[in-house]
């Protein structure tokens, strides 16, 4: 694995972020979701300014992987509202195709999870396509499981997994 640090974003991280997040959905979901989905999914001023609003009114706590400075992933995560005390939500974790595969995002997963476990949370959800098999595979490679609830959104089936911490 070559050289990664891996760090909480930061004001000023937001070109970074939704540069990852709308290059990640187009690779990942491109094929998954109705086009003007895809299209506003990857509108990368839109998901800057989205970003920007993250990370100045702390919407979520959001980690940034940089392979020799380069960005590469990302995560944001935060308590999950409509869940039992102690949940935490990973809203959502991407990362740049050409290097998928090599573990960066695992390492983001992780540190990600100490950050909840840190912060008292004992459980985390997620919600991922039902169609993404690669991300369900990822996310079971790391303990996570189907907890039989389910969600339309974006035209598409998602699928609610959990973890204890």
């Amino acid at each position: 694995m070559e050289h990664c640090v891996i760090r909480r974003a930061a004001p000023g991280d937001e070109k970074a972020l939704a540069y990852i997040h709308t290059q990640s959905w187009s690779w990942a979901l491109g094929k998954m979701v109705p086009q003007e989905v895809l299209e506003a999914q990857t509108d990368e001023a839109q998901a800057e300014r989205l970003y920007a609003m993250i990370l100045e009114r702390g919407l979520a706590q959001v980690t940034l992987a940089l392979v020799h400075g380069q960005p590469q992933c990302m995560a944001a995560w935060r308590e999950r509202q409509d869940a039992p005390e102690g949940t935490a939500e990973l809203v959502c974790i991407h990362s740049l195709k050409d290097r998928v595969g090599r573990g960066y995002g695992s390492k983001v997963l992780l540190e990600v999870m100490e950050e909840m476990k840190k912060a008292e949370y004992h459980k985390v959800v997620l919600w991922v396509f039902e169609d993404n098999v690669r991300a369900r595979g990822f996310y079971e490679k790391h303990g996570f499981a189907p907890t039989g609830e389910c969600r339309e959104i974006f035209g598409d089936r998602e699928l609610e997994y959990e973890k204890v911490l």
